[in-house]
């Protein structure tokens, strides 16, 4: 129906916002006219991700490698009602449960450029560059699952970083810039001015938070989880993987982590990162032994570089 209308297919596949933009054409509602392919029982997997940001095959081809194909998903794009701006407003308070109580919850991590606003609502014919933690509609279903993991015992998110390497830097180094540089993550949001007000309004309410200090208190200790899912699930720069797999520690989630609360990014952080430093990371015995003789072996070797670079400097003299 999308290429007939004339909308071509990019070459990572259709968005969610090609899809809303068809069904507001067409007056569609998937979940009325596709009903045999809807389940009326409760969703295994809810996400977060944004619509520019994956398209809807990259979705699933996401999901495919982490569930199994006949696991009930649930996405807002096929059950919330897009037909107009306050048909969707209206599904979306109502489907802010799922996130609290589903199984599973998964945020798709992802950037693009996205349109800003003036507070008016009128766009400024700029965009700017987003990753889930910027978009107020991604923050708000987050903060609800948060909530839920720590009022409920809901399972913790799931964060799953891109394929592709480089955009797995870009991802991590985007939250490295926000735990140090960010402190109002409530002023910061992004979206249409309309969309933000509500989601603010919603977000401080007796059902989730307080205030916008807890809000911000809590949104940096998501922040700190996700980064740290991130490093142990073997997303380190291929530098740094190389060094760790030279030495036995290439799949030591302790020792990714570990490294990663230390600053160390790059193969070449490691030259400052001292022996009894490791004594305080909490490691178990064999990982800090060979993490400890690693970088002792290291120092040595630049110990030696040094010294060989000022002899070479004496006799130019």
């Amino acid at each position: 129906q999308m290429k007939e209308m004339g909308m071509s297919e990019p070459s990572s596949g259709y968005t969610s916002e090609h899809l809303r933009a068809l069904m507001r054409k067409t007056d569609l509602f998937p979940r009325l006219r596709y009903n045999e392919f809807f389940s009326t029982e409760s969703p295994a997997v809810v996400i977060t991700y944004m619509w520019l940001g994956d398209s809807l095959k990259q979705v699933i081809g996401a999901l495919s490698h982490k569930f199994r194909l006949d696991e009930r998903v649930w996405i807002d794009i096929l059950f919330n009602d897009q037909r107009t701006d306050q048909d969707a407003m209206n599904a979306v308070r109502q489907s802010l449960h799922l996130y609290f109580v589903s199984a599973n919850h998964v945020i798709l991590s992802s950037f693009a450029q996205y349109p800003q606003f003036e507070p008016s609502g009128r766009s400024r014919g700029t965009t700017v560059m987003c990753y889930p933690w910027d978009r107020c509609w991604c923050i708000l279903e987050m903060a609800v699952r948060y909530c839920g993991v720590k009022t409920r015992g809901s399972k913790p998110s799931i964060f799953l970083l891109p394929a592709d390497e480089a955009r797995r830097g870009d991802v991590l180094a985007s939250i490295r810039r926000l735990e140090s540089h960010v402190h109002d993550f409530f002023q910061r949001m992004q979206g249409r001015p309309d969309d933000v007000t509500e989601i603010q309004r919603v977000l401080i309410s007796k059902d989730l938070f307080s205030s916008t200090v807890e809000f911000n208190t809590k949104m940096r200790e998501m922040l700190v989880d996700f980064r740290c899912q991130a490093m142990a699930a073997g997303s380190l720069p291929s530098d740094l993987a190389r060094v760790l797999s030279e030495n036995g520690l290439a799949h030591d989630e302790a020792v990714a982590a570990a490294l990663d609360c230390l600053g160390v990014a790059r193969a070449e952080d490691l030259s400052l990162v001292s022996e009894e430093m490791v004594e305080g990371l909490g490691l178990k015995p064999i990982p800090k032994l060979k993490l400890k003789r690693m970088l002792h072996h290291m120092h040595q070797q630049g110990r030696a570089a040094a010294a060989a670079a000022a002899a070479v400097a004496a006799m130019s003299l």
